[in-house]
């Protein structure tokens, strides 16, 4: 007698194979979810944080130009009358 195996369709591989795909999608469309509700507030922390470089950067510049040789005189022009008295201050343009 010849006997023939009886093949069966192994579900339990199909059954976790589907279960990862659905798995992978949903972490997938969680990370999408979480990126369109986090990045406007993201975008708008790296503007002020920008500002605030941008801002640094140009006081140190000015100070660093304005502590070099400028002396009050050079800012305002000061008009006197005969006696020395101050009669206007003007800044310099």
């Amino acid at each position: 007698m010849v006997y023939r195996r009886k093949y069966q369709k192994r579900r339990g591989n199909f059954k976790a194979f589907m279960t990862l795909v659905l798995l992978f999608l949903f972490i997938i469309y969680s990370f999408m979810f979480v990126d369109q509700k986090i990045k406007p507030a993201v975008l708008a922390i790296a503007q002020v944080k920008a500002r605030e470089i941008a801002t640094r950067a140009i006081n140190e510049a000015v100070n660093d130009r304005v502590s070099d040789d400028i002396k009050y005189q050079d800012l305002i022009f000061i008009r006197t009358d005969d006696e020395g008295n101050v009669t206007m201050m003007q800044a310099n343009a």
